[in-house]
């Protein structure tokens, strides 16, 4: 899971696929990813997290092998 300020988004996207060949999801519309068991490697923003309690919940309750925050000083506590 890579959390960021969405103005990074694209090119959190763009850098993990050019360097590592992996294809994360960019977080858009989290509920189609309700119908998944599992969720896939996801980019999701900062902002969206601020805004959306459900999601928050939803992501917290999978597993996920590795957390990434971009500009973690900026995340309220």
């Amino acid at each position: 899971l890579v959390v960021a300020p969405s103005a990074l988004i694209a090119q959190w996207y763009f850098e993990l696929d050019h360097k590592f060949w992996t294809r994360f999801a960019i977080c858009q519309n989290w509920r189609k990813l309700l119908i998944r068991k599992q969720a896939p490697s996801l980019i999701v923003s900062s902002e969206d997290l601020e805004r959306d309690a459900d999601l928050v919940d939803w992501l917290m309750q999978q597993q996920w092998g590795l957390l990434i925050i971009d500009e973690a000083h900026h995340i309220a506590q």
